[in-house]
């Protein structure tokens, strides 16, 4: 079971296209999903996401826009293409490295299948219900240290980067696969009401703002009184 983070070792940043910069935000609190274990040999990176909790509101402009969670499961369809961006690196010579620079990718949906059926040294992993798979194309792709980034179908937030099946980037025969955020939609609508409970004094903000536990994108919920069902992603305008 991997170590969980703590709050004080996270930094947020939001509204720039280059790695480390733009507007900081501290974390007060980490929430990761109950049944999530980690790189197990049982349950690899099952139930793979998290929120956060941060010390402040988030200042909307032109770079930190909304994109919020799909209403339905209707990207399941192996006719639809979809958008990553992320801050991996873009090469599998070793040592690997993160991109400065925030680069973007289209992928395409396999059904959980054929998936299941693709060749690698995990095949005895069948896709779970909660998790999706894509594939790049003349080896494009997430790739190391692009995990939480998120999956944008028709400017809607529709997973986040988890994990490969291989140990190489850019396959274009072996899947990826995907926390399906939307699957997680009730999950996350309870931990925000819960993280809102927190008394003010736990964390140097009189008001708190929750977001998805990710370099790129954030969920947000204003308060318990009048929550805003949405997702925020810079450089993605989103309507749900």
């Amino acid at each position: 079971m991997e170590k969980r983070l703590d709050a004080k070792d996270v930094l947020v940043y939001l509204g720039s296209d280059i790695l480390s910069q733009g507007v900081k935000y501290n974390v007060c609190k980490i929430v990761t999903h109950e049944r999530y274990r980690g790189d197990d040999e049982v349950h690899f990176y099952f139930y793979d996401i998290g929120l956060l909790l941060l010390s402040r509101n988030i200042r909307f402009g032109p770079t930190v826009r909304k994109v919020e969670i799909a209403p339905n499961s209707y990207f399941r369809n192996a006719k639809y293409s979809f958008t990553l961006a992320g801050f991996g690196a873009v090469t599998n010579v070793y040592p690997v490295s993160p991109s400065m620079k925030l680069k973007a990718t289209r992928m395409y949906y396999v059904r959980t299948k054929l998936c299941n059926e693709s060749q690698s040294f995990r095949e005895v992993m069948e896709v779970p219900k909660h998790m999706f798979c894509l594939i790049g194309q003349g080896w494009t792709s997430d790739c190391f240290g692009d995990s939480g980034s998120g999956i944008i179908w028709k400017r809607y937030l529709v997973g986040v980067v988890s994990t490969g099946r291989d140990i190489f980037c850019g396959s274009d025969t072996l899947p990826s696969m995907y926390t399906d955020v939307v699957y997680f939609r009730k999950w996350v609508k309870a931990k925000t009401i819960e993280l809102e409970s927190i008394p003010v004094k736990q964390c140097p903000s009189e008001q708190k703002e929750i977001i998805y536990e990710s370099e790129l994108f954030t969920i947000s919920w204003k308060s318990v009184e009048e929550i805003d069902v949405s997702l925020y992603i810079e450089g993605f305008p989103v309507s749900l």
